[in-house]
């Protein structure tokens, strides 16, 4: 009984998981037409009580020596986590992959 139900369970997260990717898709391409129709005085559009927005992120590429110290902190992160000083810890979480065939 205990395993008809969390196969129950998994055929429906599978099924939710196909139609969350499809309207996914769907709002990716939405959000594209709709910003390529944004006047380009105009940063934001109000309808059917909700502010449609076109945003700006600016993000930065460093200099050499930003990065190497950002590397040096990723090393020495790593050296604590294999000495045991950085404290780990643990969360728990589900991660749904295709079954690899063998060939």
């Amino acid at each position: 009984m205990q395993s008809e139900i969390i196969q129950n369970d998994l055929d429906r997260y599978l099924f939710l998981d196909a139609q969350r990717q499809l309207i996914e898709d769907q709002l990716k391409e939405l959000r594209a037409s709709i910003l390529a129709q944004f006047d380009p005085d105009v940063t934001s559009y109000g309808h059917a009580g909700m502010n449609f927005q076109r945003c700006e992120r600016k993000t930065y590429t460093y200099s050499e020596a930003i990065a190497a110290r950002e590397q040096q902190l990723k090393d020495d992160k790593k050296a604590e986590e294999k000495s045991g000083a950085a404290i780990a810890k643990v969360t728990t979480y589900l991660r749904v992959t295709p079954v690899k065939s063998v060939d």
